[in-house]
């Protein structure tokens, strides 16, 4: 699945890539608009017979000087009107780089992210697995005792073996239901957990009884051992149950 995952996300990667190189716009031609410059004003000459006065020479003087001005004001204008028409498609190109490397790097994320779950979800389950191992040692130690309950002193041993790994298993279940990758594989292993517990007090209570004082009667050894047998199949249905789901989990 993780596989498939990695090969959408580069085809994607590919398809946003060159969706930028080949979708950004081009640099518009610049056109360039330049006004009229305005004519300069001639200065009017005087008849021969009449020489020119002060004031007309003032104002051809200022003629000159509005049209110098006109020319100046419309060259400004055609080179700002020039930078502008060019800084508008490198914007819109830099702007679409952006985008696409914001892209490209939600989707790297959210596969690492995806990557990780995966790599602690399949810890979790060998750790799993080795609980339901350890499970199987403590359900042989079960089965054994149950073939000694005729010697109160063996069986004596073997429930206190089995009380020493039981206590270590509960703390490796204990562990696993915390974490789990998925809410059905921590009820299953809470499932095997609960059983072991019942286990252990079944064994635990019959220890007791078969040591005394007082010397248990016949009625309570056989009722103590079927309650110890029941509760030894309980938690082998468990650990069947906990290897079916990690199977389905696999």
């Amino acid at each position: 699945m993780v596989r498939r995952l990695l090969l959408t996300v580069t085809a994607f990667t590919v398809i946003v890539l060159a969706a930028i190189a080949g979708g950004a716009p081009p640099a518009s031609a610049q056109t360039t608009t330049t006004q009229g410059v305005a004519p300069s004003t001639t200065p009017t000459t005087a008849p021969p017979t009449t020489p020119p006065t002060t004031r007309e020479r003032a104002t051809t003087t200022v003629a000159s000087s509005t049209s110098t001005s006109s020319t100046s004001t419309s060259t400004t204008s055609t080179t700002v009107a020039g930078a502008d028409t060019g800084g508008s498609g490198i914007s819109a190109k830099t702007i679409a780089l952006i985008l696409g490397a914001i892209a490209v790097l939600v989707l790297a994320g959210v596969v690492v992210a995806l990557l990780i779950r995966q790599r602690d979800a399949q810890r979790w389950a060998d750790e799993a697995a080795q609980a339901a191992v350890e499970g199987r040692s403590v359900l042989a130690l079960a089965t054994r005792g149950l073939a000694t309950l005729d010697q109160p002193a063996a069986a004596a041993r073997t429930w206190s073996d089995l009380e020493v790994q039981g206590a270590q298993l509960h703390q490796r279940f204990q562990a696993l239901s915390r974490r789990p990758p998925e809410d059905w594989l921590g009820a299953a292993v809470a499932g095997a957990d609960q059983a072991l517990q019942a286990l252990r007090s079944g064994t635990d209570a019959d220890r007791a009884l078969r040591l005394g004082p007082p010397a248990p009667t016949p009625e309570q050894l056989g009722y103590s051992e079927a309650v110890v047998r029941q509760r030894t199949a309980d938690f082998e249905q468990e650990l069947g149950a906990l290897d079916a789901n990690l199977a389905r989990h696999r």
